[in-house]
């Protein structure tokens, strides 16, 4: 038996292959672990005919972590690119919506162009820090004018 973990060498593929590995010992199983790593070779195979599955959703942090990135939204490295356009052709070419998480109004547009089903715009916490930052910004602004002092 030839046990294959799909997963581009993050740390919980990497666990679930140390996992698998236990339960193989254990179980004294005759049984082979392949870990695909490389992401062409994880889109070859039928995930994304999965029965009941209706959309897949990119992490784009994860995604350029697992490939050896820098974390992050809105990417540009075109190793990250490449990755995320294959996914979407892959989702396009079984009928499944993709979508992305994304950092700005004008990448969230563009990736909607790109043709993703659905994309989310930064995270609560990064929009309540945004609101925030320009209400003190703002406040700064008006008080050191009008007083000619600062915000306390």
């Amino acid at each position: 038996m030839i046990i294959k973990i799909l997963g581009t060498g993050c740390a919980k593929c990497n666990a679930l292959e140390n996992t698998t590995r236990e339960v193989i010992k254990e179980l004294v199983a005759d049984a082979a672990i392949e870990h695909v790593t490389d992401m062409k070779k994880i889109m070859e195979y039928p995930i994304l005919t999965t029965p009941g599955l209706d959309a897949v959703y990119i992490g784009p942090s994860d995604l350029s972590i697992t490939l050896g990135g820098k974390p992050g939204l809105d990417h540009t490295d075109p190793k990250v690119v490449a990755a995320i356009d294959e996914i979407l052709a892959g989702c396009k070419r079984h009928g499944i919506h993709a979508g992305l998480h994304t950092g700005s109004p004008a990448y969230a547009k563009a990736m909607i162009e790109k043709g993703f089903d659905f994309v989310t715009l930064l995270n609560d916490s990064r929009l309540l820090t945004q609101a925030a930052r320009k209400v003190v910004e703002e406040t700064k602004s008006i008080v050191g004018t009008a007083r000619g002092g600062g915000v306390y």
